[in-house]
């Protein structure tokens, strides 16, 4: 049998599109023939995290990007001043996001798709705060995530919890490392495929089906309006892929 691939590690192609749904908003494609607009349809799902995380992340402490990809999210979260740690098990995101952090303020010549396996430069104009002290990155699994017990305040797991081979032990381990009273932002649309849980078993149609023990948790979100976020790709210049996240904000009691 052919050995499995994470495309994710794997595919160049995957971390072109990665890159520009991650950071769209920063990157020159005036030479496109597309309008400036195409290239950002995931932006809207950013903002709608961050307005979560200044929602119900009511004080600064340490906050862990569980899955991180790219680091946008880390760099957002630490714009809004939390210590901010992600992890990620794909050493090639980590290396580029420690690379970011060293050029911020500078503008670097990146790939991202144009059609099929066509390819554009582009500009990535790299933000001068995410060369901020106070975010950490480190390849690592987040089912065996290596901190204390009780050390963070917060945790996020944006888009991670269906590319996990076991997502129930996920939220064992979310649990061990938050404080009591941390809380915990979840987002998933749920995308389950068999090359990354291969267990069907484990996949479920609700985030709350995370929640196997219901005395650890305390559901306290999200509002009605923030219920899921559209997760919008565009893989190419005439592919684009939708998704419809659900929410789930849960505190450790």
């Amino acid at each position: 049998m052919e050995e499995f691939k994470n495309p994710y590690s794997s595919d160049p192609g995957v971390f072109r599109w990665l890159l520009e749904a991650s950071y769209a908003k920063y990157i020159d494609v005036s030479s496109a023939h597309q309008q400036i607009r195409d290239f950002q349809v995931t932006e809207t799902y950013y903002q709608g995290l961050k307005e979560l995380i200044k929602k119900y992340f009511t004080s600064n402490g340490n906050l862990i990007d569980c899955g991180c990809g790219l680091g946008r999210v880390s760099f957002e979260a630490a714009a809004l001043n939390f210590n901010v740690t992600g992890i990620d098990n794909v050493e090639k995101y980590i290396g580029f996001i420690d690379k970011l952090k060293i050029i911020a303020g500078n503008k670097i010549e990146i790939e991202i798709p144009k059609v099929g396996k066509k390819i554009r430069k582009a500009m990535f104009e790299v933000p001068k705060q995410y060369a901020i002290n106070q975010t950490n990155f480190m390849v690592e699994d987040v089912l065996k995530i290596p901190f204390n017990d009780g050390y963070f305040d917060y945790a996020i797991s944006s888009n991670v919890i269906d590319r996990l081979e076991n997502p129930i032990k996920s939220m064992y381990e979310l649990y061990r490392i938050l404080r009591k009273g941390g809380r915990a932002i979840i987002i998933s649309p749920l995308d389950w495929r068999i090359e990354f849980t291969n267990k069907t078993n484990l996949w479920i149609s609700n985030l709350t089906d995370l929640l196997t023990d219901t005395n650890k948790w305390k559901i306290i979100g999200p509002s009605p309006e923030l219920s899921y976020l559209n997760y919008k790709l565009r893989i190419t210049d005439r592919f684009t892929e939708s998704y419809m996240c659900d929410v789930l904000i849960v505190e450790k009691r």
